[in-house]
């Protein structure tokens, strides 16, 4: 009985944390294309509109990301849990990979016109992968194992 309630409190701790993982990378997102127009030159908007607004955008990534991260984020997330992986390197680089998995899937659906830019998409697309896996081993990483006992 003990594991099962071990497992299940697993799946909600890997649940919230990739939800909140995504999250984070629609907040890298979404606020590298507002420092871009801060950089571009004046903008006419209040702060508060423009605050508002990357909230919004950074949802809207944020679901994106949940579906078409979703196949490599989960295989990494179970290898992980499997073999008691505990690193936090291992959860940047599997985050930086399932966001290009994922950029690549959405771009291989035909949501993009014409091929990616090395030097910005691929790029801010494996920054914010970074970022989300290093959030997920924040939250949920550092207790992997689903039979292991927990750290104390």
């Amino acid at each position: 009985m003990r594991t099962l309630g071990r497992i299940l409190g697993r799946l909600i701790t890997v649940t919230f944390s990739y939800v909140i993982a995504c999250v984070a990378a629609g907040l890298i997102v979404a606020g590298s294309y507002v420092v871009q127009a801060y950089m571009a030159g004046p903008v006419d908007f209040p702060r508060s509109q423009i605050f508002a607004e990357t909230l919004y955008v950074s949802g809207l990534v944020a679901a994106f990301v949940a579906v078409y991260a979703f196949a490599p984020a989960i295989l990494a997330i179970v290898v992980a849990e499997v073999f008691a992986i505990r690193r936090a390197l291992y959860y940047v680089i599997a985050g930086g990979l399932a966001g290009l998995l994922g950029y690549a899937g959405f771009n291989a659906r035909g949501l993009i016109d014409g091929a990616p830019e090395l030097g910005s998409d691929l790029l801010l697309v494996a920054a914010a992968g970074f970022v989300a896996g290093f959030v997920y081993w924040v939250l949920g990483g550092r207790s992997a194992g689903i039979l292991k006992r927990p750290v104390s």
